[in-house]
């Protein structure tokens, strides 16, 4: 290419009375500036592709982390980390985003299980340091399936207590009405007299 360029402004320069064979300094430094420029756009060109890489490799650590947090926090309710991977100039791949699937559904019939699963998940889904917004209403769903299972427990807590209530006063009731009978005979008692 550093040919076809002397031979233009060797042509160029020709044409105002300079020897084409001949080459003029002009032309010497005009070359060695379009060289240093193309080392120059070169250089500026790798150090974009090294920020660009480096740039990837923080938002790589930051993504791991974060999707790392949410994994250990949610123990064995975590189903599993994906990654959506982006390649760098250097050809290596980066995560650029990823997901921790959590089981987030009730444990049916249980609401003291479903209690103590939905705070498992609502720390899984704040324990990074910078929760995303779809961390955040994970955390919501997590709250409000937690408030009804709540709802649910204390119903059924004021269900048993009415029940053992009424009960209890049916087995008071019959301790009364027992002890308002007539006495027994010596006859029908269980203790026996020798005489």
């Amino acid at each position: 290419m550093a040919g076809s360029i002397s031979a233009i402004f060797g042509s160029t320069l020709g044409s105002i009375g300079q020897s084409s064979a001949v080459p003029h300094k002009g032309i010497a430094k005009d070359e060695n500036l379009y060289k240093s420029k193309s080392v120059a756009a070169e250089k500026t060109k790798n150090d974009d592709q090294q920020k660009r890489v480096e740039e990837l490799k923080r938002i790589d650590e930051r993504v791991r982390s974060h999707e790392a947090s949410h994994a250990a926090a949610a123990g064995g309710l975590a189903q599993g980390t994906s990654f959506n991977m982006t390649t760098g100039p250097d050809g290596k791949q980066y995560a650029t985003g990823g997901e921790v699937r959590i089981d987030i559904s009730p444990v049916s019939g249980n609401p003291r299980a479903t209690i103590a699963k939905m705070q498992v998940v609502r720390r899984a889904a704040l324990a990074p340091m910078d929760p995303s917004g779809q961390d955040r209403a994970v955390a919501a769903t997590a709250a409000a399936t937690e408030a009804q299972a709540r709802t649910e427990l204390a119903e059924a807590l004021s269900s048993q207590q009415i029940e053992r209530q009424a009960t209890a006063g049916n087995e008071r009731h019959s301790l009364i009405i027992t002890a308002y009978r007539k006495p027994q005979t010596s006859a029908q008692s269980s203790f026996s007299t020798v005489v």
